[in-house]
C-alpha cells in the first residue's frame, strides 16, 4: 500500500512539474511565435523530445535534435515543437518523425518514421500512420488496433540528401555512446585510447561536425541508435555495442532491433564494448552488414515531400 501511494504521489508530482516546465518553455518563445499567429497554414508542429527555448534549439541529443535540422533544412518547414509553443494549442495537428516517441502521440498526431520505445506500455490513438521506424513498432501498432502500412524507414537515413561531407577516411575507430552511457566509467578510457575517436551526440557544437567525424572513421562502434543510423546512411561500417549490459537504456534492445530489422541487418544483440576493445575489433567483422535502405519509400510516404529539392 505504501508503494502504491508513493507511486501515485510521484506521478502527480512529475506531471505537475512537467506542466510548469512546459508553461515556462512556451513563455520563453512567445515573442518568436507571435509573428506566426496569423500564418498558421505555414506552420508545422513537431511532437518530439527536443528542447526549444528563446526561439532556438538547445542541443542535448543529436538523435532527437535532427528533427529540427532535417525538417527545417531539408524540407524547408517553419517548425514549432508541441510542448514549446502556445501555437500548438491552436494548431493541433502534429507530426512524430524521428525518435522512440510514439507514446508522445495523441489523436491529432501523424506518424512519419517514429518508433516505439519498448515492447510494452500504452499506445495512444493516432490520427494517421504513414510509415514507422521498423516492423516491431508496426506490430505493436497493429495489435493496438491501428492501421499501419508495411513501410519502414527512419528519416535520418535521408541525411546524405541534405549534407555530403568531403572528408578522408582514416584508420580511426569511432565510438559513439547513447546519452545515458556517456557518464559510464569506460568513457574516460575511450577518450584517451589510441586509434579511437570518441564522437559525442550530446556535447556537440554543429551536427555537420558529428557527421564529418563519423565519415572519417573506418568503423563505428555505437550504443547510440542514431549513431548506427547515421553510419548506415553514409555507408560507414558499424557494429551495435553495449555499455554496462544496456542497463542504462530505456526500453532495452527494442528500438535497436526495430531499426536493424527495417534495413535487413541480422545482428540481434549488442557486443559489450569493453570486451570488444580488449579482445580486438577485427574479431567481430562478421557483424558488419550492408543495410538495405529504400530512400524512395521514405520520401514517397513523407507528408512534406512537395518541399523536398533533391
Amino acid at each position: 500500500m505504501r508503494f502504491s501511494i508513493t507511486h501515485i504521489i510521484n506521478k502527480i508530482r512529475w506531471a505537475f512539474f512537467n506542466k510548469i516546465k512546459i508553461l515556462f518553455t512556451c513563455c520563453s518563445n512567445i515573442e518568436y511565435d507571435l509573428p506566426l499567429l496569423f500564418h498558421l497554414k505555414e506552420l508545422t508542429i513537431i511532437n518530439s523530445w527536443v528542447d526549444y527555448r528563446d526561439g532556438k534549439i538547445i542541443r542535448r541529443n543529436l538523435g532527437d535534435d535532427l528533427n529540427y535540422y532535417i525538417l527545417r533544412d531539408l524540407f524547408h518547414l517553419n517548425i514549432r515543437f508541441k510542448d514549446s509553443s502556445f501555437l500548438s494549442k491552436i494548431k493541433r495537428e502534429n507530426y512524430l518523425c524521428i525518435g522512440s516517441i510514439i507514446h508522445y502521440g495523441n489523436r491529432h498526431s501523424i506518424v512519419w518514421g517514429a518508433g516505439c520505445i519498448s515492447n510494452n506500455g500504452p499506445i495512444p490513438k493516432l490520427k494517421q500512420v504513414l510509415t514507422v521506424r521498423g516492423p516491431l513498432t508496426r506490430e505493436r501498432l497493429i495489435k493496438a488496433g491501428l492501421s499501419c502500412p508495411e513501410i519502414y524507414g527512419d528519416p535520418v537515413l535521408l541525411l546524405p540528401i541534405l549534407y555530403k561531407p568531403t572528408v578522408n577516411v582514416s584508420d580511426q575507430v569511432g565510438v559513439i555512446l547513447n546519452a545515458a552511457d556517456e557518464t559510464s566509467e569506460i568513457t574516460a578510457s575511450i577518450r584517451s585510447g589510441n586509434h579511437i575517436t570518441y564522437i559525442s551526440m550530446v556535447d556537440y557544437t554543429d551536427w555537420k561536425n558529428v557527421v564529418n567525424s563519423i565519415c572519417e572513421c573506418r568503423i563505428i562502434l555505437s550504443s547510440s541508435l542514431h549513431g548506427l543510423i547515421i553510419a548506415d546512411a553514409y555507408n560507414i561500417p558499424n557494429i551495435w555495442v553495449s555499455v554496462d549490459n544496456n542497463q542504462n537504456i530505456i526500453g532495452g534492445d527494442f528500438k535497436y532491433l526495430d531499426y536493424l530489422a527495417s534495413v535487413k541487418r541480422k545482428q540481434n544483440k549488442p557486443i559489450d564494448l569493453k570486451t570488444m576493445l580488449e579482445t580486438g575489433i577485427d574479431k567481430y567483422d562478421y557483424l558488419i552488414e550492408k543495410p538495405q535502405i529504400d530512400l524512395k519509400q521514405i520520401v514517397d510516404s513523407c507528408p512534406f515531400k512537395q518541399n523536398l529539392k533533391m
